[in-house]
């Protein structure tokens, strides 16, 4: 590697580094009232579910941060977590899993790719048919090329981009409704919440429970 490869791949490490911290604290959800069904008066809510039931949430999410010139893109693939609901009522995540996400982007006459994994967790309850989750999405550290012209690709590594907990609009959780009338293809019941930070995008997740479990 070139004196001026190494010194581009410092300044892209250094950068981004800088670039994630600052946008640390909006790297969240706002606090937009809990989605609510336009048709949340017609629900016909089924039970919760009993000690020893399973239900599945799905994850997927896109972001796309400005910030100080620069843009750069977070895709997180669908993904699935398995969860149960424990002898106490609780609903607790019985399986670990990652879920990896692709990062893509500009810097000024430079182009970025990368990518990692995020490792989700989530922990809640039931009541009177709807359940309520608290949503953690550990988004870890990733590698990538920096491309720059008259110097070429240049690799580089981030800092993880630590824990992100997602509370819902009132700190109970994030909502999802059992609606007996879930269509035969086991749709789910999706929330998103839109991002907060300095940019755009949205976090979407889909509770599935007492049907068959999607496809990754």
């Amino acid at each position: 590697m070139t004196r001026k490869a190494y010194t581009l791949g410092v300044t892209a490490f250094l950068f981004l580094a800088l670039f994630m911290a600052s946008c640390n604290l909006n790297f969240t959800t706002g606090e937009s009232p809990a989605p609510k069904p336009d048709n949340s008066n017609q629900l016909d809510l089924a039970a919760c579910p009993k000690a020893g039931d399973s239900m599945l949430l799905k994850f997927s999410a896109n972001i796309k941060i400005n910030h100080e010139g620069a843009e750069i893109n977070h895709d997180l693939q669908d993904g699935l977590l398995n969860l149960m609901v424990m002898p106490d009522g609780s609903i607790q995540a019985v399986e670990g899993t990652q879920i990896p996400f692709t990062m893509n982007g500009v810097m000024g006459p430079c182009t970025l790719e990368g990518g990692g994994n995020v490792s989700p967790s989530a922990v809640g309850l039931c009541q009177n048919g709807v359940v309520y989750l608290t949503i953690m999405e550990d988004w870890g550290p990733y590698q990538g090329t920096m491309t720059c012209p008259d110097v070429g690709e240049v690799p580089f590594n981030t800092p993880s981009l630590g824990l992100r907990t997602h509370t819902g609009a009132d700190g109970k959780g994030e909502v999802f409704y059992l609606d007996k009338n879930f269509s035969p293809e086991g749709a789910g019941y999706t929330t998103m919440r839109e991002f907060a930070g300095p940019g755009e995008g949205r976090h979407v997740w889909t509770l599935f429970w007492d049907y068959t479990a999607p496809t990754k």
